[in-house]
């Protein structure tokens, strides 16, 4: 169940373009959403790695929370500023119109890449600990929170005001993700 929540809003968001603004605009944003999953797809594929950790090996795991942090946290920023400078370029491989109506959408979802770092890690964390069935309500209410606020932002600023809502989202789902994967990654009683 967990996963396909965490599911809903990547497979939704297109939709809600296609509804909200337009099919033309749905392609733009598609292509940039897709491009921003290789950044997003980082941080979930270190993370996966802790899955083999016992939550009782508390100073491995810590450890590895650690690696897998610094390592995503690495890769986000160099892919950002790869994207930050290359957008246009990239997305006119994809054709002229594409670069010119979604290098600014692409930017802005290459930024939330950050704060999906947290989100990967506090699954992964909540995973380890058999906290999934206590986890799974907040989960839903942030997909739900990632629709809505995009689909508000779309209706106020077209594309980049649903990149934005979007970013803004994931962004208030770190804040309150954040404190759990801070305990699992600096435990109060382990030593450095």
């Amino acid at each position: 169940m967990l996963n396909l929540i965490l599911q809903v809003p990547a497979t939704i968001l297109p939709v809600v373009v296609t509804i909200v603004l337009s099919a033309t605009t749905n392609a733009w944003f598609y292509v940039a959403w897709m491009i921003a999953g290789f950044v997003f797809i980082a941080s979930f594929a270190l993370t996966t790695v802790l899955y083999a950790i016992n939550a009782g090996q508390s100073a491995e795991l810590t450890r590895k929370i650690r690696v897998t942090l610094s390592l995503a946290l690495i890769t986000c920023v160099l892919a950002n500023c790869l994207l930050q400078i290359g957008a246009t370029p990239i997305l006119n491989f994809f054709g002229r119109s594409y670069a010119e109506h979604a290098a600014w959408s692409l930017r802005i979802l290459a930024i939330g890449a950050l704060p999906v770092i947290i989100k990967h890690h506090f699954v992964a964390v909540s995973r380890i600990h058999g906290k999934m069935a206590q986890v799974a309500m907040p989960v839903a209410i942030g997909s739900l929170l990632e629709l809505g606020v995009a689909t508000l932002g779309a209706h106020f600023g077209g594309l980049v005001g649903l990149c934005l809502g979007w970013v803004v989202a994931v962004c208030l789902e770190a804040v309150f993700m954040f404190p759990a994967v801070y305990r699992a990654a600096f435990p109060v009683n382990a030593s450095p």
